[in-house]
């Protein structure tokens, strides 16, 4: 009996959320994307950034890069 292959790729992430304060008074959200299969980590400050990292820890291009990739700490 022959198996055929899923149709798609499966990946499986993990993601953490935290407020991290910024001067003692106002405090942000910090957060932490993982990929379960290799554990690749990548940290993010701004939530439009998680959207920007997901294609292309999924390994599919976006097609345009943010200023964020470039000044954030996740290269």
């Amino acid at each position: 009996m022959t198996t055929n292959p899923l149709p798609y790729r499966l990946q499986l992430f993990t993601l953490r959320l935290w407020q991290e304060s910024v001067n003692g008074e106002l405090y942000e959200w910090r957060g932490e994307v993982k990929n379960a299969s290799t554990g690749e980590i990548r940290y993010f400050r701004d939530f439009h950034v998680l959207a920007d990292l997901l294609p292309m820890l999924l390994g599919e291009p976006t097609g345009y890069e943010t200023q964020d990739q470039h000044d954030s700490p996740l290269n």
